[in-house]
């Protein structure tokens, strides 16, 4: 509304807030935007809101009117008295009603599961998009490193094909902006496609991703080399664990040099944070488990592979942690080794590993 109605408005009407029904007061300023304040503090900010920055306010404003132009029925902080939400668009289509959450600032990942259980109680699937993140250094659209906070890392979401990928959007640039394709290297560090999107352009449900082009696949192989160079070579300085580190354990047990394992240790596969370790750390442990028992590739039942993600299983992520072993058991096998006691100390070419690679995160996945 323009300002000089929104002025004649606060001369002439009185404003209730739809939560608690305290009355609250129209602020029209110069610098924020025009938005209601409760005239005495309530127990409604602390209930299932925040306070709201401008950057906030300007985005949620912005997606209102991006779901108002798909012809939906929006509602913008429309309180839901059965399950005492808020959410920050309510957005109904002739089969399904969503609740859009524009999240700008860290909440507890217990309130933000608490939020989506409430919303899927009254049959509304909930949908988190983040705001972008800051990375001046990152270019409009490419594949780099970035740095994912553990609050973001649990707004990844994963497709029909186990891509990973977080959705954001950009206030100031009115923008969507994807992280795609995550493929985790180390705490908080990912390779990621970064791609931008113009509200204008962007479909509502949000499309799935298009799988990696192969040049793309081999930039993702390139970035992932060097760094597993650089961990394998200051692996022994960097162990926090020293000889009990079980990485480490099984190189002096194997009579190897951490920098002297075959390629096919420490493959480029998904996320890793529902297993202990980087890449190198889980995958080595499996080939470990396989030349201990006897094992061939070809064998393995699903009984061992649940055991051994039993004994390596970081958090309550079963299926997504079976998903990775598939993959890496599928890679093994394409590559024709043959577990044996000089299985570690195998060369296999680079090019070969490369076009194998490229099949699983190029290509569809089907199952194996």
């Amino acid at each position: 509304m323009p300002t000089e109605i929104l002025i004649q408005l606060r001369k002439t009407m009185t404003f209730f807030c739809p939560q608690c029904e305290n009355p609250v007061r129209l602020k029209i300023g110069q610098v924020m935007i025009p938005h209601f304040a409760h005239i005495v503090l309530s127990d409604c900010l602390t209930s299932f809101s925040e306070r709201e920055s401008p950057i906030h306010l300007k985005g949620k404003l912005q997606l209102a009117e991006f779901f108002k132009e798909k012809s939906l029925e929006v509602f913008v902080e429309s309180y839901m008295p059965d399950i005492c939400q808020r959410p920050d668009i309510l957005v109904k289509s002739p089969h399904q009603a969503y609740a859009i959450e524009f999240q700008c600032c860290t909440i507890p990942i217990e309130v933000r599961d608490l939020r989506s259980r409430g919303y899927l109680k009254s049959n509304i699937e909930p949908v988190w998009i983040l705001r972008s993140f800051e990375y001046p250094e990152v270019p409009p659209n490419g594949i780099v490193i970035i740095q994912l906070t553990h609050f973001r890392q649990a707004f990844i979401q994963h497709d029909d094909f186990g891509d990973a990928s977080i959705i954001a959007y950009n206030p100031n640039t009115e923008q969507f902006i994807y992280y795609s394709h995550l493929i985790h290297l180390q705490g908080t560090r990912f390779i990621a496609k970064i791609g931008m999107l113009p509200r204008h352009l962007q479909s509502f449900p949000f499309r799935q991703l298009k799988p990696l082009t192969s040049l793309e696949g081999k930039v993702y192989w390139g970035i992932f080399q060097r760094y597993r160079k650089r961990f394998l070579t200051n692996a022994v300085l960097t162990s926090k664990k020293g000889v009990k580190d079980p990485f480490l354990r099984i190189c002096y047990f194997n009579q190897l040099q951490p920098i002297e394992l075959p390629l096919f240790i420490g493959v480029p596969l998904g996320t890793v944070e529902h297993i202990n370790g980087r890449h190198a750390d889980w995958q080595l442990a499996f080939i470990h488990m396989c030349m201990e028992q006897g094992i061939q590739f070809q064998d393995i039942s699903n009984e061992q592979i649940e055991v051994f993600l039993l004994q390596n299983l970081r958090e309550n992520k079963f299926k997504l942690a079976r998903e990775l072993c598939l993959s890496y058991l599928h890679i093994l096998k394409q590559l024709s080794l043959k577990v044996n006691s000089s299985l570690l100390k195998q060369k296999v070419p680079e090019e070969k590993l490369l076009e194998i690679f490229l099949q699983l995160i190029v290509a569809k996945r089907t199952e194996y």
